[in-house]
């Protein structure tokens, strides 16, 4: 068993001289994220039926959009795709580079019951993009709707940039779903 859920028979490899292979890397990723809950924001994932034994995951991987990145550092996502996912399955994700989902993460133990983007600070409340681990300052607000207003703006706009950055590598799908990416309130 691999973190209590994950089963190889062995009819793959999971090492090529000494080092681990980047499928193997993926597959234990995840199943550590879902399983371990070392992470709160991953309390709820899973992953498919299929997935939880590496020799499917190694076969159907090849299925998932972009998988041909994967060596080059590309993460795989669970919900561009379809929004707040929590499985992830070859049907479910898509590979994307390190920018596009670092700039999707929602951190919502970090900001309490504020909405996304927005912080308090004295009477006002304000809006803040993170981009290439820089906090971007939005600007200042009488209430959080009108600065998660601001910030869900400036958030799709930058989807939309990023989608136009990649248009040449990512698949159709991943591009289409990051074009349509809708920042909620509630996210």
């Amino acid at each position: 068993m691999v973190y209590k859920f994950g089963t190889n028979s062995g009819k793959y490899p999971t090492k090529v001289g000494g080092k681990r292979l980047p499928e193997y890397e993926v597959w234990t990723g995840i199943l550590k994220r879902c399983y371990i809950r070392e992470n709160p924001a991953y309390n709820h994932c899973s992953l498919s039926n299929e997935w939880l034994e590496y020799d499917d995951f190694y076969e159907t991987i090849k299925l998932v959009p972009n998988y041909e990145k994967m060596k080059e550092g590309w993460h795989l996502d669970k919900d561009i795709l379809f929004k707040d996912n929590i499985i992830y399955s070859k049907e479910t994700c898509c590979f994307v580079p390190r920018e596009i989902n670092a700039t999707l993460i929602k951190r919502k133990r970090d900001r309490g019951e504020l909405p996304i983007g927005v912080n308090k600070v004295k009477d006002r409340f304000v809006a803040r993009l993170s981009l290439n681990n820089n906090r971007i300052y939005l600007g200042s607000f009488k209430t959080p709707e009108k600065a998660f207003l601001c910030y869900k703006e400036a958030k799709e706009l930058e989807l939309r940039k990023l989608a136009e950055k990649w248009k040449g590598s990512l698949s159709p799908v991943t591009y289409q779903a990051l074009l349509n990416y809708k920042v909620e309130i509630t996210d």
